[in-house]
């Protein structure tokens, strides 16, 4: 199952400065706290046959079963980070997280923070308890504790919120017309609020109930409201063949039933988004003493990611209105000549008992990645 993985470790031994007897260790530690069920539903080749579109496929799945630089420094990031926070009495919820597909890439972002944190001398710990539940990290410095909020817009469309939503939205529309008998194609119109960390319970009950009521001889269309939007389930018109309008995501089944989202919060105007994002944001720091949000910015684009100066008014915009956060991030994995990935990027502080723009220089400074794999030394290699 892992054989062109395992066989990948002859060639980037060097590269990386592990024997290859480390990096199996290391698949073989991921593989173990995956779990055999995650392993058989997402690694099999039995799996691999029921997923019908690359957005359902696990992306550490790939990884596992990869030969590509990417693939092998994935699986050898995260059983890193494993050894890390092994520890951690929190480390549980971050592999149920990293389990779930459309939890996985933020997981990852998470544990990288909090690692680069962990290297610049701060004391770190997962999942920290907050007044409107918990947030993704704590940190200590010099004796003043923060708590940390990450999270990031997708770069890859194929593994992007949006197109996970759809999917599952698909599926259930898939399932759901299978057992109420539908005869002819259908279309399936989702608008939500925003998709970003939703639960989607909400909106498989709302598409069941829609065909419940659509399969009805005189219904020609169904309308069903959920907590953060509404579906509408309709005849396919004649000649329909795609989708129409500012249509945010579009998915077809092989029963010829077309999937629509349109998800509100999207917005072609960068510096829109990331506002949106650092309020979502805030509002789980809301509470707390000398909150830190740290964001991905990647997929915003070159342009905003270089210009400091626009991304200093954002933060200082969002600033005077939220007094819970005192320092935002805007940063990016960026990579190394050695493969490694490291943080960098921009920081501001928002207030004078916030984190200060020095000690965060100084994560970025110490965040290389050269030093990710010396983690791995805990780990017991057979000779």
């Amino acid at each position: 199952m892992f054989e062109h993985w395992i066989s990948a470790t002859r060639r980037f031994s060097e590269r990386f400065g592990l024997e290859t007897a480390a990096m199996i260790s290391a698949h073989q530690l991921v593989v173990d706290h995956m779990g055999p069920e995650w392993v058989a539903a997402n690694c099999s080749r039995d799996s691999s046959r029921k997923m019908r579109a690359i957005s359902e496929v696990h992306p550490l799945a790939l990884a596992l079963k990869g030969a590509a630089e990417e693939c092998v420094l994935d699986v050898l990031r995260l059983a890193s980070y494993l050894c890390a926070f092994r520890l951690d009495p929190k480390i549980d919820e971050a592999l149920a997280s990293l389990r779930e597909p459309d939890k996985y890439d933020p997981t990852m972002f998470e544990l990288a923070a909090g690692w680069g944190f962990r290297r610049a001398g701060a004391d770190v710990s997962l999942f920290p308890l907050t007044p409107n539940g918990s947030a993704d990290l704590a940190l200590s410095v010099d004796g003043r504790a923060y708590t940390v909020e990450t999270s990031g817009f997708p770069s890859d469309a194929l593994r992007d919120n949006a197109m996970s939503f759809t999917s599952a939205m698909n599926d259930a529309l898939i399932k759901a017309e299978t057992r109420a008998g539908l005869s002819h194609p259908v279309v399936l119109e989702i608008e939500v609020d925003d998709v970003d960390g939703r639960d989607r319970s909400p909106a498989y009950s709302a598409i069941k109930d829609a065909v419940r009521a659509f399969v009805e001889p005189e219904n020609a269309r169904s309308e069903q409201r959920f907590s953060f939007g509404r579906i509408v389930l309709r005849s396919q018109a004649l000649g329909e063949h795609g989708p129409t309008g500012d249509w945010t995501c579009a998915m077809r089944t092989n029963m010829g039933h077309l999937t629509l989202l349109r998800d509100l919060s999207d917005d072609p105007d960068p510096l829109v988004r990331l506002s949106k994002k650092l309020k979502r944001e805030a509002s789980q720091l809301s509470g707390c003493t000398d909150g830190v949000i740290v964001l991905d910015i990647e997929a915003l684009g070159v342009d905003l990611i270089n210009d400091r100066e626009r991304l200093h008014a954002a933060a200082m915009d969002f600033g005077r209105s939220h007094r819970s956060t005192t320092g935002v991030a805007f940063v990016v994995m960026s990579y190394h000549q050695n493969g490694h990935r490291g943080l960098s990027g921009h920081y501001f502080a928002l207030a004078p008992t916030a984190l200060s723009e020095t000690w965060f220089q100084h994560v970025l400074a110490h965040n290389e990645g050269d030093g990710l794999f010396q983690e791995l030394s805990v780990l017991s290699v057979a000779e």
